[in-house]
């Protein structure tokens, strides 16, 4: 898509000067404005007249129609789900600044990684074994997050 290949070409780091800038920019800026916005403002704002569910799914609705990308659409509305999850749950949007943080992090090394020094990544696609993992390593992430949060309430 020719608007994939804008940004990407928009976020090609070519000299230390240009890594401060996306790692300021698109890394840690957009992370913070963002949770201050989906989940500081709109999510806590919803949460007073909403049950927490509701609050959680539109303010990632919001956040996925923000990104302006069909293409990528569900995998930012899950990112939101998370993100909104983590945020109601700790009682505060740090945890979910840091983990918008590591995600912007990642994004922006995979798109300034040529694919074929990327093992886990195959013809456009993650490597099925690679999402077991990942998998596998959230899972007891998850639970110790749970384990750690005060908040023992119910999402309804």
């Amino acid at each position: 898509a020719p608007w994939f290949d804008a940004l990407a070409d928009l976020v090609q780091i070519h000299s230390l000067n240009d890594a401060i800038i996306m790692l300021l920019a698109a890394v840690l800026s957009a992370a913070v404005f963002e949770e201050m916005l989906f989940r500081g403002l709109l999510q806590h704002t919803l949460e007073h007249f909403q049950s927490p569910a509701i609050a959680i799914i539109v303010s990632a609705l919001f956040f996925a129609v923000a990104h302006f990308s069909l293409w990528t659409a569900v995998q930012i509305m899950v990112l939101g789900l998370v993100l909104g999850y983590v945020a109601w749950k700790s009682g505060t949007i740090l945890p979910s600044m840091m983990i918008h943080a590591l995600n912007n992090l990642f994004s922006l090394i995979m798109m300034n990684s040529p694919a074929a020094s990327l093992d886990w990544y195959h013809s456009g696609h993650v490597r099925p074994i690679w999402l077991v993992f990942a998998i596998a390593l959230c899972l007891p992430a998850y639970r110790f997050f749970n384990k750690s949060c005060k908040k023992n309430a119910t999402l309804n």
